[in-house]
């Protein structure tokens, strides 16, 4: 008999340092574990969503946009440059891994659903 393994989704609303973190071990973990992000729910959600949606395909971000994240970084979770450029760093490597994350942007009216978006990020996850 084949084992039937149970699906598994991260959903990351708001959150802290540690919810950035914990998103990095998720998609690089084997099997990773897809998440869905949702935006305009403050915090690390919302850094990480923008992270997402500003990354170039060569992983990059504009120096301007790069810098108006560290900045974001320092006022979210009031930290120093150094500690903000090592959290950068994280967020950075979790939205690498664009095809396991799923953006969710909350109150964009009601064409995206929350169920759907947690659906498609299972899918990708079977990918």
């Amino acid at each position: 008999m084949e084992a039937c393994g149970v699906p598994v989704v991260c959903v990351v609303v708001e959150g802290g340092l540690n919810t950035i973190r914990t998103v990095l071990e998720y998609v690089t973990d084997t099997p990773p574990v897809p998440v869905v992000i949702c935006d305009g729910s403050g915090r690390a959600a919302d850094l990480l969503a923008f992270a997402h949606r500003y990354m170039h395909d060569d992983d990059s971000l504009l120096e301007d946009v790069k810098e108006q994240l560290l900045m974001t970084i320092e006022r979210t979770f009031h930290l120093t440059r150094d500690h903000a450029e090592k959290l950068h760093c994280e967020l950075m490597q979790c939205v690498r891994r664009k095809d396991l994350i799923t953006v969710f942007r909350m109150g964009e009216g009601p064409c995206q659903e929350l169920d759907q978006a947690v659906l498609i990020a299972l899918l990708k996850g079977k990918g």
